[in-house]
């Protein structure tokens, strides 16, 4: 096989799970933005809903409908957390390369 094969579909398989992951990452810094204005109860109660609706759909029973609620909650607050982290961080970084 061509190492130049094989080097192209390294990168392309790479690129398309990096743009994945980067996406996924910009929708929830936003999520995690909103949150400020919205409020953290209300932020977190809307992806968890929504987690739990995309969970149902996919097939997992009905009758662990509280548990996937609460799984998505605690995970919902918990990802927003380590994303005002990451923000803040990104803050402060742009601020010491700007001044």
């Amino acid at each position: 096989m061509n190492w130049r094969a094989v080097v192209g579909t390294i990168v392309m398989g790479s690129a398309r799970w990096t743009r994945r992951v980067a996406g996924f990452t910009w929708v929830m810094i936003s999520v995690s933005v909103a949150s400020l204005y919205l409020g953290v109860p209300e932020a977190r109660d809307r992806i968890a809903r929504d987690w739990q609706e995309r969970a149902i759909g996919m097939g997992i029973p009905t009758i662990h409908d509280t548990r996937i609620y609460r799984a998505a909650s605690t995970v919902a607050l918990v990802v927003m957390l380590i994303l005002w982290v990451v923000c803040a961080e990104l803050t402060v970084l742009v601020l010491q390369l700007i001044f």
